[in-house]
């Protein structure tokens, strides 16, 4: 009867022991041995051919939201438009009406208030000037006309005046503004025109 050793403790033990007699440890079984063992092949599952990635769907909930954010963001930018444009237009109303004061000073500084309509228009850059009924501008331009040159010193001082305001808005306003005096009697035409302190245009000239 052959003999095996405790590969644990070194004790020899029958052949057919199942444990060893000195430590107690089992010996395996001829069954439990590796060349006995039958090893199951394993079954590797093919993995499926590769098909091309799914297009994200977005659900409706965030598609709801993506429409208000930009219908929000829309509305923004029509906003901060009407803002940017309401304050150009405020800037250009408020700088008209400061020339138009300005004008309005420079003419009173020269003439009793009253004594002329004044019609400003800032984009042309023009200034017409028509003396008032009753007034001694007015009656010194009709008896010019109708009397020639001895009334000539009523003119000659809307002259002088006029050469002086048109100097003075130079000087506040800045070049070519158009200091135009109408005719009284005929709102559509000029008798004299100045502009940055010189007399551009006067009706006697052509008389």
């Amino acid at each position: 009867m052959g003999t095996k050793y405790c590969t644990n403790c070194g004790e020899a033990n029958a052949l057919d022991a199942e444990f060893c007699i000195n430590c107690g440890m089992k010996f395996p079984n001829k069954s439990d041995s590796p060349q006995n063992k039958v090893s199951t092949p394993v079954k590797v599952k093919s993995s499926s051919p590769s098909t091309s990635p799914k297009r994200k769907v977005t659900p409706q909930a965030d598609l709801t939201s993506l429409r208000k954010q930009s219908r929000n963001f829309f509305i923004l930018i029509v906003v901060l438009a009407i803002i940017v444009l309401a304050g150009v237009q405020i800037g250009k109303y408020n700088k008209t009406n400061e020339q138009k004061q300005k004008i309005a000073k420079i003419i009173d500084d020269y003439w009793v208030k009253g004594t002329f309509d004044t019609s400003i228009n800032v984009k042309k850059k023009q200034i017409e000037m028509t003396a008032k009924d009753g007034t001694p501008a007015k009656s010194g331009i009709e008896k010019s006309y109708a009397y020639g040159s001895q009334y000539d010193n009523s003119l000659n001082t809307l002259r002088e005046d006029s050469t002086n305001m048109s100097n003075d808005i130079e000087k506040s306003l800045g070049s070519k503004w158009k200091l135009m005096i109408m005719n009284p009697d005929r709102k559509d035409s000029v008798i004299m025109i100045f502009e940055n302190g010189n007399e551009l245009y006067d009706f006697q000239d052509n008389q």
